[in-house]
């Protein structure tokens, strides 16, 4: 299988998992950020690809048009990472097949009030890489949700609306009995009222509890740190940022600390389970009350860590993501 990955980032969690699955050598990355001069990428001979994958950096090549018009049989698909409206243009385009997103909200109404709390206007300028400032003509227009969600075996509308939620790595050995933190909650606050709330609650906390070793970080730690801290941590809180779907939901797991999370509102394929691969609680009392019951008075946490870092392992890792959330939904095969 040869794919085109057209408007990606060459860090992108989708490149390494389709590389993975269908090897390096079969996978062109075009990427405007990297190579904004294409100096190592050609447009010739779009016929030799299976499959064509526009990215969020798509808009920014003034060849996107030529691709999307190109007559090929091979599936031309546009993968929405960001987190907020759909892009109209490329959204309505008739050749693009499938359209995944990042967050799909699994109640109906969706995401309105939310989206356009944020994206007043609702729309996006863009200056293309080859100058042209800021207007209309160059604008990618955002929307609501256009049709009802799509699910395989039952299209509900015209175009398939499929969910693909953000992908980290799980390549790493982890151990569970050199877990020194009891409870960590590392995340930046700026902007984001509930991790706010919740950076103050467990301050509070560790005061009323100075036996439990807390980290509560409100972010700035280099990568290694972070990612030294999650390796000792027993279990560690997810809140939203941003949008719903956020990376310490799926960094916590990975690096086989226990998930402790709100239910986030999304659909996502092959969610972990509270009690058995995670945590979920509706509100900080509850959350106290878990961590007491499987951290504190018991070592539960453990058996629910690894469980959740194997599943984590199984389904989210990005060659999973993109075998069983991509490849098989659009019938596929690497």
């Amino acid at each position: 299988m040869k794919v085109l990955l057209h408007g990606f980032a060459l860090k992108d969690s989708t490149v390494a998992g389709f590389s993975e699955l269908a090897g390096a050598k079969n996978v062109h990355v075009f990427s405007p950020q990297d190579d904004p001069g294409r100096k190592n990428y050609s447009l010739d001979n779009l016929a030799q690809y299976d499959l064509i994958a526009f990215g969020q950096l798509c808009y920014f090549d003034r060849y996107l048009k030529r691709i999307l018009d190109y007559n090929t049989s091979a599936p031309k698909i546009y993968i929405d990472t960001g987190d907020d409206f759909f892009i109209k243009n490329i959204f309505k385009h008739k050749a693009i097949e499938y359209y995944f997103k990042r967050e799909l909200y699994n109640t109906q109404p969706t995401n309105a009030i939310e989206w356009e709390a944020r994206y007043l206007f609702g729309q996006y300028l863009s200056t293309p890489l080859n100058g042209g400032g800021y207007n209309l003509s160059n604008s990618w227009h955002r929307l609501r949700m256009p049709y009802k969600i799509s699910v395989k075996g039952s299209i509900k509308s015209k175009k398939p609306i499929l969910p693909y939620p953000i992908s980290v790595p799980s390549n790493r050995s982890v151990s569970w009995g050199s877990r020194n933190i009891d409870l960590s909650f590392i995340l930046k606050l700026v902007g984001q009222r509930g991790r706010v709330d919740m950076f103050n609650y467990l301050t509070n906390l560790q005061k009323e509890m100075p036996d439990e070793k807390m980290v509560i970080s409100p972010g700035n730690l280099k990568r290694d740190s972070f990612y030294d801290m999650l390796s000792h941590s027993k279990a560690s809180i997810s809140l939203r940022g941003y949008g719903m779907d956020t990376f310490r939901y799926w960094e916590i797991p990975s690096f086989g600390s226990l998930l402790m999370s709100p239910d986030i509102p999304l659909l996502i394929p092959n969610n972990f389970k509270d009690g058995e691969s995670a945590i979920f609680f509706k509100s900080k009392e509850e959350l106290k009350q878990k961590f007491i019951k499987y951290v504190v008075k018991s070592d539960e946490w453990k058996e629910i860590a690894k469980t959740g870092y194997e599943h984590h392992k199984k389904y989210h890792i990005p060659k999973e993501r993109v075998k069983r959330q991509i490849l098989e939904q659009i019938d596929l095969k690497p």
